[in-house]
């Protein structure tokens, strides 16, 4: 009976205890869920207080059962055993659990993000952006390394960015295959997916991918897409490699923000970049336009006194440009101020378009005033109504859309580079849109001030009296010209542009082509700002010879110091050229005459005397010896006194013109009877011409007496009268026609003989000029240069009516003196 009680009573002891273990471990796994429930603002106290209990109610189930005691001292220690580890894991997760959801852990990350969004504020610098991204945010985690993957357009990635443990082997700058990155992974980044793979081996990944990780010596990673415009631009990684790792929602929550923040820095590197580019797009320019308009003054300087005029007015308006150019200047210096404080404002807004977040709001602006506000409570009716439409149509259609819009701030238009993109959840829904705008209204205002600029220097060069050009000497091509080179020349500035490399060697007279080849010469040993000066003649369009004076000047240099462009104006210098030859060829014609007048001169005064001796003695011959004469000796003696005749009727003739070209010629009128002057004068040459010849005197007068010289009338009326016989067939009638009224004195002289020719007729008056239809006839040429001279002293004037074959008709009128 004992022995039957004792073995009931071990075998009862046993399944008391038993039962006393499972509850006691049911008891355990209850306080063990409270204690994974606790939160992280509970004490180590009250876990403390749990444990205890636990412990209690242990003990006293087992102490209650008596008959059991031994069989439970041996349970009881086995589990305290088990108690005391379970309390280690227990307060070893707690610890972590409370260690990540801590305050101090949530501030801590808050700042991370903080930090990350305030570089991006100070620095453009993408580089530096990525590398201390990935530092500080492996500090936070506690992993082994954390990296920035660039993923490029062929498929292929690599490390940009890397932060590792000094055990763990570093892949910064390592390239990957487009095998790593599968398309459908690809394409769930795109839609914005972060993965989580607690362990690889264990996981739901593919054998491919855990072979990699194992590769790479990883255990765990979290991995979250870096997005562009919609577009994966990368990846940022977390890597954990000592053993398996839980990540939790806080860790995946401050890379998903982090890798905004990348995108920003992104986005943020790229508008600079541009803006870069474009500030020395301009600043080029505006130095190509410095040196234009240094050059434009020193030619301006050395204008001639000509263009003096001109010159002040150009000096004027160089001045307003310089002012223009000045303001240009300060808008520079605020544009450069404004980028180096980050011209980007980025905001975000909810789908009802109220502000949700704003980072680097203009100056004016209060962040806090702008949240929970809409664009029409913000900015004007007309400026809300550009911003909305285009807001709408990315949160309807998901697509981000980029804009230059301009709105009205302040009475001022202000110009804007918006790019408004899908802001999405992390089930890829349009919950919002996050937009970035650049001001750039100084630019705009820069580059209308540049065409404005250029087009001023258009309208000085075009309204330029001279050619303005700019020749490439490297080229051989003329790369510039002003709209007066057409007016030289006639070909226009395409035209002449189109030519190259032959202009203006093809156009430019072959003499004066060595004198060109000189003048570029010379330009290789020319000085800076020395004017070097040609005149050459060049072909017109209409192949007229036109001749152009040239001031030329070094403008550009190679890298070498040579010569490449010149800097020239022309003027067109062919009237003055003209005019230059012709003046020479009259200064050689009037020296040439004045030899010829003083020869005649000194004829004159030399030959008047021994023909007057002649004459003398041929007189006193016929006078004293004409009965014992003979035929032949008087015929003789009349052809003496014939040529002495003609001979002094030149020598006058000479003497005559050679007073009129010296000024020397005198006029004295004076009273005469001009019909007894007319009659004895007709009388005289009718006896000189015989019978061979009729003179007839006709008179029309209303005056008997008219004061005229005698002189100069006579010396008319002879040389007349002796060409109206001379050219007149034997027994032809000459007329000498004479009118007279209060003003005027009329003659003519008309006779029947060969005529004048049209062609002669424009020459008649010339000194030695004879006809060409007079034959053997002999002459002088000087009976009507003679009679030109002597119209001329008396204001009178001379006409002619003439006919080859049919005779000529001259007529004198000389005016008369007022009584």
């Amino acid at each position: 009976m004992p022995k039957s009680i004792g073995v009931k009573s071990i075998i009862g002891g046993v399944c008391l205890a038993l039962l006393i273990f499972i509850g006691t471990s049911v008891i355990a796994y209850s306080h063990l869920t409270q204690l994974m429930e606790l939160s992280s603002d509970k004490s180590q106290e009250q876990l403390a207080d749990v444990v205890t209990q636990m412990q209690r109610t242990q003990l006293s189930m087992i102490l209650g059962h008596s008959s059991s005691l031994a069989i439970l001292i041996v349970l009881c220690g086995l589990l305290l055993k088990q108690h005391s580890r379970l309390k280690a894991e227990i307060e070893q997760i707690c610890d972590r659990q409370q260690s990540q959801t801590t305050p101090e852990h949530i501030a801590q990350r808050e700042q991370l993000i903080l930090s990350s969004a305030q570089r991006i504020r100070q620095t453009l610098d993408l580089e530096t952006i990525l590398d201390t991204t990935v530092t500080e945010v492996r500090e936070f985690l506690g992993v082994d390394r954390v990296l920035i993957y660039r993923i490029w357009s062929d498929g292929t990635g690599s490390t940009v960015a890397e932060s590792v443990s000094s055990d763990i082997s570093p892949i910064l700058g390592q390239t990957f295959p487009a095998e790593v990155f599968p398309e459908q992974m690809h394409q769930l980044y795109c839609q914005g997916r972060i993965r989580t793979v607690v362990n690889p081996e264990t996981d739901d990944v593919t054998p491919c991918l855990v072979e990699f990780l194992q590769h790479l010596g990883v255990k765990s990673k979290l991995v979250v897409p870096i997005l562009q415009q919609e577009k994966l631009w990368g990846l940022l990684i977390a890597h954990h490699c000592s053993q398996p790792r839980q990540w939790h929602s806080l860790e995946i929550d401050l890379l998903y923000q982090l890798a905004i923040q990348v995108t920003i820095a992104i986005h943020q590197a790229q508008l600079y970049q541009q803006l870069q580019t474009e500030l020395i797009e301009r600043q080029s320019i505006e130095n190509q336009l410095r040196q234009a308009r240094d050059q434009l003054e020193i030619r301006v300087q050395e204008r001639t006194a000509e263009l003096m005029q001109t010159n002040a007015d150009l000096q004027t308006q160089i001045h307003e440009r310089q002012e223009v150019e000045a303001a240009l200047r300060i808008s520079e210096e605020r544009f450069r101020v404004a980028l180096n404080n980050s011209p980007i404002t980025v905001f975000n807004q909810d789908r009802n378009l109220r502000y949700t977040w704003v980072y680097n709001p203009a100056s004016r602006i209060n962040t806090d005033l702008l949240i929970g506000k809409l664009e029409s409570e913000m900015f004007a009716p007309e400026n809300a109504q550009k911003l909305i439409p285009i807001k709408h149509r990315v949160l309807t259609t998901g697509v981000a859309e980029r804009k230059e819009i301009s709105i009205i701030v302040d009475g001022n238009v202000r110009y804007y580079d918006l790019t408004v993109e899908p802001l999405r959840n992390h089930a890829k829904e349009v919950i919002g849109i996050t937009c970035a705008a650049t001001n750039i209204t100084q630019i705009r205002i820069r580059e209308q001030a540049l065409r404005e600029s250029e087009r001023f220097i258009q309208r000085i060069a075009h309204a330029m009296p001279t050619a303005l050009y700019l020749y490439d000497l490297v080229e051989k091509r003329n790369i510039y010209s002003n709209q007066q080179i057409t007016q030289f020349i006639g070909y226009s500035p395409e035209e002449i542009q189109a030519m190259a490399p032959t202009f203006p060697q093809n156009l430019i007279h072959p003499d004066d082509q060595v004198k060109l080849i000189t003048t570029i010469q010379r330009f290789a040993t020319a000085k800076e700002g020395e004017i070097i000066e040609t005149d050459y003649r060049i072909q017109h369009k209409s192949g007229e010879w036109r001749w152009l004076y040239s001031r030329e000047m070094v403008f550009t240099r190679t890298a070498d110091g040579l010569p490449q462009q010149i800097l020239g104006t022309a003027q067109d210098i062919t009237e003055h050229k003209q005019a230059e030859l012709i003046r020479l060829a009259l200064a050689q014609e009037q020296e040439l005459r004045q030899v010829q007048l003083n020869f005649f001169a000194m004829a004159s005064h030399e030959f008047r005397t021994p023909l007057s001796t002649i004459l003398a003695s041929v007189q006193l011959l016929k006078y004293y010896y004409s009965e014992e004469l003979n035929n032949k000796i008087i015929r003789n003696i009349d052809r003496i006194e014939k040529t002495a005749k003609t001979m002094t009727q030149l020598l006058g003739d000479i003497l005559t013109i050679s007073r009129a070209e010296t000024g020397k010629l005198e006029f004295t009128p004076h009273p005469i009877k001009l019909e007894k002057f007319c009659y004895q004068l007709v009388e005289e040459m009718q006896l000189n011409a015989g019978s061979d010849y009729s003179i007839n005197l006709l008179s029309q007068h209303e005056l008997t007496i008219v004061c005229l010289d005698e002189k100069l009338l006579r010396s008319i009326l002879i040389n007349l009268l002796s060409n109206a016989i001379k050219y007149s067939p034997v027994g032809g009638q000459i007329d000498l026609i004479v009118t007279c009224s209060q003003s005027t004195a009329t003659f003519k002289v008309k006779d029947s003989g060969i005529g004048i020719p049209i062609e002669d007729q424009k020459k008649l008056f010339s000194i030695f000029h004879r006809g060409t239809n007079i034959g053997n006839i002999p002459g002088t040429g000087l009976g009507l240069a003679v009679v030109k001279k002597c119209l001329d002293i008396q204001g009178g004037t001379i006409s002619v009516n003439s006919e080859v074959g049919v005779g000529t008709t001259m007529t004198i009128t000389i005016p008369l003196p007022s009584t």
